[in-house]
């Protein structure tokens, strides 16, 4: 039961942040650097889009703005590695799984 509980908020979370995250950069953040510079384009580069992220919040930084979306720009990074720490918990659980069984 724990691990069916553990996989569906893994899955749940990571959809809920893959939509949102991709929400915010398209629809908020490039229109707004696209209106502070012109010459700002799509990227899928990670490293290219830490760049804009940076950008955009030196952008909300200097206007002095903080949409609703602010904190979850701010802290991007937290929210891109727990993800990644259910996945490892998850993995260790079916490890663990597998040799209880055997």
């Amino acid at each position: 039961m724990t691990f069916k509980l553990l996989f569906l908020v893994f899955f749940a979370y990571s959809v809920l942040l893959v939509i949102g995250l991709g929400y915010v950069y398209y629809f908020k953040m490039l229109p707004a650097l696209r209106r502070a510079n012109p010459n700002v384009f799509i990227t899928l580069e990670p490293s290219s889009r830490r760049k804009l992220i940076k950008q955009y919040l030196a952008l909300l930084d200097n206007t002095g703005e903080k949409p609703w979306f602010y904190m979850l720009v701010r802290h991007i990074e937290l929210l891109q590695i727990i993800p990644f720490i259910m996945g490892v918990t998850l993995a260790i659980l079916m490890i663990m799984a597998r040799w209880a069984h055997h």
